[in-house]
């Protein structure tokens, strides 16, 4: 059974004709394309009894929220299996990405399966308890924007944030069209937080993590006004200044910890 590690439906926005996508690979430093049925895509990844799950719990209410959108009815999450959908999309697609990238010989242990074969009632709980910390933020970003898709199905930014010791918190977020996506915040954010991340996204969307996300897939209209080299500059550029920036809050965070420590003050983890 082909099972796709980042859910088509997706990556659907990204789709150029005959339901292909375009995406830099960083490793070969070029433009390629593949169907959008066998990119991110991996045989028998997770058994069909799974998918089901997945298909239910995650993959569909995001569907329905995004339909919703396209048509106008929706921008706000009001409805709770979109809420739990969105929670559990960032644990499932973690396990899910995870497992893509072992070896076979060192696949994890079933920590995708238990999520999905958790009861319904367990599930809420957990979601339950972490929105008690985090809000689901929808964000739409400037109009001379546009997010790319990276092979992790999500990705991490920095945020401001007062209500932590370190003055700053790494948030998820997850691209649902080029020019809007969803955002993963704690509930200590001040109010102006949807603009400071209006000014990440498309950024952080190249991803900061040079091991594992090598692929990222590009606007179809985005290629159309620009030249592939013009595009594979830009993807570079951004994602340089974002690993670095991300690596500056890493190091100002760790000082801040480390400082607290010097005076016999335990902070937990940075």
């Amino acid at each position: 059974m082909n099972c796709h590690f980042v859910t088509r439906s997706l990556t659907k926005p990204w789709e150029g004709k005959d339901r292909k996508l375009h995406y830099y690979d960083f490793k070969s430093d070029k433009i390629l394309e593949d169907p959008s049925k066998t990119l991110f895509a991996e045989k028998d990844l997770i058994e069909e009894k799974y998918e089901d799950s997945l298909s239910k719990l995650i993959e569909r209410p995001i569907g329905i929220f995004k339909q919703q959108i396209i048509d106008g009815k929706q921008k706000d999450i009001d409805n709770w299996n979109v809420f739990r959908a969105l929670f559990l999309y960032f644990f499932a697609q973690t396990a899910r990405f995870s497992k893509f990238l072992s070896e076979d010989s060192e696949k994890p242990e079933n920590t995708l399966e238990e999520l999905l074969s958790m009861e319904e009632a367990a599930l809420n709980t957990i979601v339950s308890k972490y929105m008690e910390r985090y809000s689901v933020a929808t964000i739409g970003i400037q109009e001379d924007h546009a997010m790319l898709f990276p092979e992790t199905g999500f990705f991490t930014f920095p945020l401001m944030d007062s209500g932590c010791v370190t003055g700053w918190t790494f948030s998820y977020a997850v691209p649902l069209f080029p020019n809007f996506g969803l955002a993963l915040v704690p509930k200590t954010l001040e109010k102006s937080y949807e603009d400071q991340i209006k000014k990440q996204l498309m950024m952080y969307s190249v991803g900061i993590n040079e091991d594992n996300c090598n692929r990222v897939v590009i606007p179809a209209n985005l290629l159309e006004v620009n030249d592939n080299a013009t595009i594979i500059e830009g993807i570079k550029y951004y994602r340089n200044i974002a690993i670095n920036a991300a690596q500056n809050v890493h190091k100002l965070r760790s000082l801040v910890v480390e400082m607290y420590e010097k005076v016999g003050l335990k902070v937990g983890p940075a």
